[in-house]
């Protein structure tokens, strides 16, 4: 079951690009529709990256005072566009061409894997340090460090979330 998730993904996205090759020759209206999600997709990916950078951002400016808190208004209007982008193509307004969509829904089922293969090596990789560490010290020591790694982020998340209101009293 460890990897059930990794095989899915790996599945899913095999199937939209084979569904998106299909339908290049068969069905160009499935593809519009496949190209549109991919363009969503985008939006959506585009989002959540720059929220993690946000947050990033801020735990560094609290750390160290050389750190700006990065604005990512810009980021919003980026996905707007996408996401009109979508909306404007999946109505009829404007479409892409027949080509254009296949490299869309392509392009972002290849990513998809791309990103699938990342996150499985990170998993891995975790794993691996995570049964070294617990071969060299043993498993209660293991989990003593993360109790105490648990511990410590719920009191660093508690101070961080107390500083920013703080700021927000200020403003």
């Amino acid at each position: 079951m460890k990897y059930f998730n990794y095989y899915v993904n790996e599945v899913m996205w095999s199937i939209y690009i084979l569904i998106s090759i299909i339908a290049y020759i068969k069905k160009p209206l499935i593809l519009l529709y496949i190209s549109t999600s991919a363009i969503y997709f985008i939006a959506i990916q585009i989002l959540i990256k720059a929220k993690k950078k946000e947050s990033y951002m801020k735990i560094r400016s609290i750390l160290d005072n050389k750190y700006e808190v990065v604005k990512i208004w810009p980021i919003y209007i980026i996905v707007f566009i996408f996401t009109i982008l979508g909306f404007v193509q999946n109505i009829g307004v404007i479409q892409f061409s027949k080509i254009n969509n296949l490299i869309l829904a392509l392009l972002m089922g290849g990513y998809n894997l791309y990103l699938n293969e990342k996150a499985h090596k990170a998993s891995l990789n975790f794993e691996k340090t995570k049964q070294d560490y617990i071969n060299k010290y043993g498993q209660d020591q293991f989990d003593k460090f993360e109790k105490e790694s648990e511990d410590f982020f719920q009191k660093f998340q508690k101070e961080f979330d107390d500083i920013i209101n703080n700021r927000n009293d200020h403003k």
